[in-house]
């Protein structure tokens, strides 16, 4: 297997089912959070200039709009 091989364009999971303070302390530190329910880890949440956005499969960034089912979920995902 050469490298381009090697490189998945899935992001790895680091920790599932996480509640959303948790999520956003890792966003905070950097990292990508998702959710289960999405069940597409290339849609995921970041911390870009001080915004959350979130990026979708085509690659492009939209500033996020937090639901009361974002703040109650249980179901974060933090991604690599």
């Amino acid at each position: 297997m050469d490298e381009s091989e090697s490189m998945s364009p899935v992001p790895e999971v680091k920790e599932e089912g996480v509640d959303f303070p948790t999520a956003m302390n890792k966003v905070i530190a950097g990292n990508k959070i998702t959710k289960l329910e999405w069940d597409n880890k290339l849609i995921y949440g970041i911390l870009k200039d001080g915004f959350l956005m979130i990026s979708k499969e085509d690659g492009t960034l939209n500033q996020w709009i937090i639901s009361e089912g974002d703040l109650t979920g249980v179901d974060w995902v933090i991604v690599n």
